[in-house]
């Protein structure tokens, strides 16, 4: 990749407003000017500088933040425009770009993970002679519909009992699940910072349901999705009134392995249904409660009720199993809805397969075969950068602009991974996380990207590009943004609106170097 610095024209034009100037009243909202169809490289470079230069000085709420911008033609490597490129920045969510990118590279967009059950030996008459297996190989989209589908797989092979116990194999990972970083953050009830696990349904989260009492008074309605043993609502004073504010308090405690849920407050009675995601402690526990629940279900008895964990022998012999969705396609649960859970899961799944000696995989064996990736494959310096998970979450990154960049160009440019890797992002103004941005501008459909956000980040890095032309690799990263209250909303709203100014911006570069009939098509 191109290294060399933004041409003299566009730097000249960068500084031509100052933080604290503004432009007058109304200007940075109205349509904005492209270059003249034709445009030469000079004229182009140097007007998308004074555009972004513009777009920043007009928003006040970031003048104390630290703001990098690396944009690099994927064609020619060369450097569009930069600012602190080099500098250091957390990257929040744009982390799961290296991750989703190392995933296809390491593990093959065709990677699929499988999930079976296992016995040592069945009966004539049907019966499991001894324990029975559930082994999971860290499929991220497991869900409560897949486990089903082994119990319903055990019945068609004619299994009517198991004579010994339910026994869950996770390890193809080590015992522990938290991933790096997550500690950092105190609330233990929260989804998007739930365990892994080798075994983890419906990544490693429940839903309480709750809607008021259909006669307008009484107990609100109150439910758990998935149903089953290892969650039960054990108290529910959850009032329904005919007005005043919902106050709705949810506390979970754990009981003789299980969950137990309290729920009190009020819900008002025009509330209508209301769900709340939380994450289960143990994912190991809860896989294996709801395969029992399954088999119960379905009039497979189990002699032992107790739910064990160990490793299945090697003399055991797949009874049921599903292969999970490809690699290429669980990547799209990181570039397009920013899923933490599978993120993490990747990165230990990576961990498993690069792994030398045998035992389960923990985490030290994901982050060294990414940070291998990102030296001897990517080009970064070792120790010029930090990656401390998969997802980006809390304080566990830290990356210039232009390192990011280097991730998105050698994705970009490999034949076997690069449209997998594509196809995972988010397409302004469509799907995912951007589906709300954008919409009605000139980058809809034809910017690809992954935003980041956390209190004090916010990143947006991904790809513009028209048919036939030139792509474009974009960095932008703020930080520094108050994190709390009315400023920080204010600053993270003008961090969006300044991205998303940029992104039209860059539509508006490729535009000017085609004919002036042509139009590019939508990459919807």
């Amino acid at each position: 990749m191109c290294s060399s610095i933004a041409p003299p024209g566009a730097q000249s034009q960068a500084q031509t407003l100052s933080p604290t100037q503004s432009p007058a009243d109304g200007e940075l909202d109205s349509e904005p000017t492209n270059p003249p169809p034709g445009a030469d490289v000079t004229q182009r470079d140097g007007w998308l500088a004074d555009t972004i230069a513009r777009a920043m000085a007009g928003r006040p709420a970031l003048h104390n933040s630290r703001i990098g911008i690396y944009i690099e033609d994927l064609t020619s490597g060369r450097v569009v425009y930069q600012r602190d490129a080099n500098g250091r920045y957390s990257v929040a969510s744009c982390a799961k770009l290296i991750t989703a990118a190392a995933s296809l590279r390491i593990l093959g967009p065709d990677f699929r993970p499988r999930s079976e059950v296992l016995a040592n030996a069945v009966s004539a008459s049907g019966a499991v002679l001894g324990d029975l297996y559930l082994r999971g190989r860290a499929d991220p989209d497991l869900d409560v519909a897949d486990v089903a589908r082994l119990a319903d797989q055990l019945v068609h092979a004619g299994i009517t009992r198991v004579s010994g116990r339910l026994v869950v194999d996770d390890t193809y990972f080590d015992d522990q699940m938290l991933p790096r970083h997550f500690d950092e953050q105190p609330d233990e009830q929260a989804w998007f910072r739930a365990p892994v696990s080798a075994l983890s349904p419906a990544f490693s989260s429940f839903w309480v349901i709750v809607r008021p009492a259909r006669a307008g008074q009484g107990l609100a309605f109150v439910a758990i999705d998935p149903p089953g043993a290892y969650a039960r609502i054990e108290n529910n004073q959850l009032v329904t009134q005919p007005s005043g504010r919902n106050r709705i308090r949810l506390d979970i405690g754990i009981k003789r392995g299980r969950l137990a849920l309290s729920l009190s407050g009020q819900l008002r009675s025009d509330s209508g249904v209301r769900r709340f995601r939380r994450r289960v402690p143990d994912p190991r526990v809860f896989a294996g409660s709801l395969f029992a629940a399954a088999l119960a279900e379905r009039g497979i008895e189990i002699g032992k009720t107790s739910i064990g964990r160990g490793r299945a022998p090697d003399t055991a012999s797949p009874l049921a199993w599903i292969d999970g969705a490809p690699v290429a396609i669980s990547v799209r649960h990181l570039g397009k809805r920013s899923n933490n859970f599978v993120a993490e899961m990747l990165l230990k799944t990576i961990g498993a397969e690069t792994r030398q000696d045998p035992g389960p995989a923990g985490w030290t064996d994901g982050l060294t075969a990414v940070r291998q990736f990102l030296d001897s494959e990517v080009g970064l310096v070792p120790g010029s950068y930090r990656y401390g998970n998969g997802s980006g979450l809390f304080d566990a990154t830290e990356f210039s602009p232009m390192q990011l960049a280097r991730v998105l160009a050698t994705a970009y440019k490999s034949p076997r991974h690069g449209p997998d890797f594509i196809a995972s992002l988010a397409i302004a103004g469509v799907d995912g996380t951007l589906h709300h941005r954008m919409r009605n501008t000139p980058a809809r459909g034809l910017v690809r990207a992954k935003s980041g956000t956390l209190a004090t980040v916010s990143a947006l890095s991904g790809y513009a590009a028209l048919d036939g032309r030139t792509a474009l690799a974009f960095v932008i990263i703020i930080n520094g943004l108050p994190g709390q209250g009315k400023a920080g909303r204010t600053a993270r709203k003008q961090a969006r609106d300044l991205q998303d100014r940029i992104a039209d911006a860059l539509i508006g570069y490729l535009s000017s170097a085609r004919p002036a009939a042509g139009n590019g098509r939508s990459i919807e």
